[in-house]
């Protein structure tokens, strides 16, 4: 465990300004949280940590920057081969909502208009038109951890079709 000095500094031009502030060992640990000011007093006072960092930039930042990872506990059904509704469903269920595409941004034609229109399947992302004709789906979770579902299968007729769920994954 790295213990910390923390110090105060008071600011000249403005008297009623204090800043606590965390002498640390790296320089670009968080250059927007530096404070060089007490570069100075950490040098003198800590000749291993001589580099200071707001301590309120610090704790925000870190906040910020933490992400809890994703709950996949209700995604275990999930199965290659398995038609997207199914999976959907699954995805849904388990808490997951769809990054929804706007529907100026679908093209005006191929399988991902298709989808977009005739399943109502707004997180669809983009389909190839080429090969197997994978499609993306893009979800996120509370937390705004992406679950990206990848589908192979060309829709032949128009209306709705099913491709069938070839992989997914965490991004």
């Amino acid at each position: 465990m790295r213990f910390f000095k923390t110090i105060v500094i008071i600011s000249l031009p403005f008297i009623a300004g204090v800043a606590s502030a965390k002498c640390l060992p790296d320089k670009d640990k968080s250059p927007e949280c530096r404070y060089e000011k007490g570069d100075s007093w950490c040098a003198q006072n800590d000749n291993k940590n001589p580099y200071a960092y707001s301590d309120s930039c610090l704790s925000k930042s870190t906040k910020k920057n933490k992400k809890p990872p994703a709950d996949i506990s209700g995604l275990k059904a999930l199965r290659q081969n398995m038609n997207y509704s199914e999976a959907r469903k699954i995805i849904i269920d388990a808490g997951w909502q769809g990054n929804n595409t706007r529907w100026q941004d679908v093209s005006q034609y191929g399988q991902d208009n298709d989808i977009y229109h005739n399943n109502g399947w707004h997180e669809v992302q983009s389909c190839a038109g080429t090969g197997t004709s994978p499609c993306r789906f893009e979800f996120h979770d509370i937390h705004n951890n992406m679950l990206v579902v990848i589908t192979e299968g060309e829709c032949s007729d128009e209306g709705k079709c099913d491709p069938g769920v070839s992989s997914w994954s965490l991004e």
